[in-house]
């Protein structure tokens, strides 16, 4: 695999939003340069794009973690605020 692939597949995996696709891919990239792989200009900028798109995932993925926890909070708020049903099966 060259540079140029590695690269390729490192951004269409974060298009995607698949991390384990992103490890692969930058694992490959990794590879390729201690192959003695050179990066170009591109391959550079396109690397300084991989993380601000990994930083921007990370801070969406935060934050639907937040609201998932805020919807589980109101959930739990909701539900522990209801009586119990009793089911009286000896009269």
């Amino acid at each position: 695999m060259t540079l140029e692939e590695a690269t390729h597949n490192l951004m269409a995996a974060l298009r995607d939003h698949d991390l384990d696709a992103v490890a692969a891919a930058l694992a490959d990239r990794a590879a390729c340069i201690k192959a003695g792989s050179r990066p170009t200009s591109e391959l550079i900028a396109a690397g300084n794009r991989a993380i601000y798109d990994l930083l921007t995932l990370k801070q969406r993925l935060a934050f639907e973690n937040a609201r998932l926890n805020q919807i589980r909070e109101s959930l739990t708020d909701t539900l522990s605020g209801l009586k119990q049903p009793h089911f009286d099966y000896c009269g």
